[in-house]
C-alpha cells in the first residue's frame, strides 16, 4: 500500500470557477489513487485535467493530510 498527496480541481464555488483541494489517498498504485481522487466529493468530475498534482508521500504525511480538513475553504465564517 502506498500513500499519495493529490491536488485536484474542486467545484461548487460558482459557475466556471474552481479551487484547488488537497487530499491524502491510500492506494495500491498510482492508477488507483487517480481514480479515487476523481471520485472524491466536490471534485470537478467532468474535467480531463482535474488532477493537478500527484505525489508519493510517507504514512506520517498521509495521516497529517487526513486530519486536515480539505473543505475548510468552504466555511465563510472561518478566518484565514
Amino acid at each position: 500500500m502506498e500513500y499519495y498527496r493529490v491536488v485536484v480541481l474542486g467545484g461548487h464555488v460558482g459557475a466556471g470557477n474552481n479551487i484547488l483541494l488537497t487530499f491524502g489517498i491510500k492506494a495500491q498504485n498510482i492508477t488507483e489513487a487517480m481514480d479515487a481522487a476523481k471520485n472524491m466529493p466536490a471534485v470537478k468530475h467532468y474535467k480531463n485535467n482535474v488532477i493537478q498534482e500527484l505525489t508519493v508521500i510517507t504514512k506520517a504525511e498521509y495521516e497529517k493530510l487526513k486530519q486536515k480538513n480539505a473543505y475548510a475553504v468552504y466555511d465563510p465564517m472561518k478566518e484565514n
